[in-house]
């Protein structure tokens, strides 16, 4: 579920903008749920309204509650027994289209490069998760990873030191799920609609250090052919 504005998934994906979700939100139901999807190869995608207009309005109905035509509601009808998997790529504005996402999801993914700017938002967004909602609302402690995302030798931050300052604030650091190097050839691919991991056995190497994190009885099993294309089944699990 792609909910960022615009939603980002559309051109990494070479998805259209339409349809989306708007098509639920206007009709709420099983039916225009299934009418929003778009599908590419062995994903099935909804994505945000391209319309800033449309997103607004249904922020404003999901003020409203949590039923069906909200933001938590259309999450819920999502989860009808079809998806070993339900990833939420969640924006970073603090409105329901994060909110609703972190309530609705069991393990949060926390994706930053090795810099002063991402160290000081992934503080904010881990007091956010560990103190600002609800505590019935709160992600557990260990539902949290890191992944550090384009590390180079030059980054000014290691792995370790990266977690260690955010230790010094929070007393706490999520464990790294994943290292994944700088390669020039993942924008590349996704400006070609084509998937990173067929691009680079370092990339491929980092999302397969995801999955043995996630789900280290199906992680080890995962075996890369020559193209590097692999059928990955999975628990059931939703993460953000």
């Amino acid at each position: 579920v792609s909910m960022g504005l615009p939603p980002a998934a559309a051109p990494h994906l070479r998805l259209r903008y339409l349809p989306n979700l708007t098509e639920y939100f206007d009709r709420p139901g099983k039916a225009t749920f299934q009418a929003a999807i778009q599908r590419r190869e062995n994903l099935e995608v909804l994505l945000a309204p391209e319309s800033s207009l449309d997103y607004m309005r249904i922020l404003e109905n999901s003020n409203k509650g949590t039923g069906e035509g909200s933001i938590n509601g259309m999450l819920i009808d999502s989860e009808d027994g079809r998806y070993a998997s339900i990833v939420m790529d969640v924006p970073s504005s603090e409105d329901l289209w994060m909110a609703h996402s972190i309530i609705f999801a069991n393990y949060a993914l926390i994706v930053a490069r090795p810099t002063l700017a991402d160290l000081a938002a992934i503080r904010h967004t881990l007091t956010l998760l560990l103190s600002g909602l609800k505590s019935e609302k709160r992600l557990a402690r260990e539902s949290i990873y890191l992944v550090l995302n384009q590390f180079t030798d030059r980054s000014g931050f290691t792995p370790r030191s990266f977690q260690e300052e955010l230790s010094k604030t929070l007393g706490w650091a999520p464990p790294l799920a994943a290292i994944v190097p700088y390669d020039p050839g993942v924008p590349q691919a996704q400006d070609d609609g084509t998937p990173p991991v067929t691009r680079g056995d370092e990339f491929a190497k980092g999302i397969r250090a995801i999955v043995n994190t996630l789900f280290p009885s199906v992680g080890s099993s995962i075996n890369s052919s020559n193209e590097h294309k692999s059928v990955l089944r999975l628990p059931k699990i939703r993460f953000t």
